[in-house]
């Protein structure tokens, strides 16, 4: 567990194909590992919650680079990862 003066390292963002809400409003949760912010993702996918998640990313926000993606992006969504440095 990391100290109380740390920040979390994962930042987690998601939403429904057509209601994205654009930059830091998708934000949903911060964490501390990767495996929590993908399984916090995978549990909003699942039906359970009002608003599922569509799509998500997992933003390491010490590189500012996606380490994580749904297979599904947003609607409008640019899915070039590769060309944009971001996989």
């Amino acid at each position: 567990m990391a100290d109380s003066n740390s920040l979390p390292k994962f930042a987690l963002f998601g939403g429904q194909e057509h209601y994205a809400s654009g930059g830091m409003c998708d934000l949903v949760s911060m964490h501390e590992t990767l495996d929590e912010a993908i399984a916090e993702a995978k549990r909003r996918s699942c039906g359970l919650y009002r608003y599922n998640f569509e799509w998500w990313h997992v933003v390491d926000i010490e590189s500012f680079r996606v380490v994580a993606k749904s297979e599904y992006g947003a609607y409008g969504s640019d899915d070039r990862w590769s060309e944009l440095g971001m996989e």
